[in-house]
């Protein structure tokens, strides 16, 4: 039996991250390093 457990943590974290990520638009900007500006 795989360890559902360790995955799910995971996957939650990924959630809370993308969740974050799409409400702030700006936030995209965190990745991208290179100033456009």
């Amino acid at each position: 039996m795989e360890d559902s457990t360790h995955s799910r943590e995971e996957n939650i974290v990924a959630d809370s991250l993308a969740k974050m990520i799409r409400d702030r638009r700006p936030g995209l900007r965190l990745f991208e390093d290179p100033p456009l500006r």
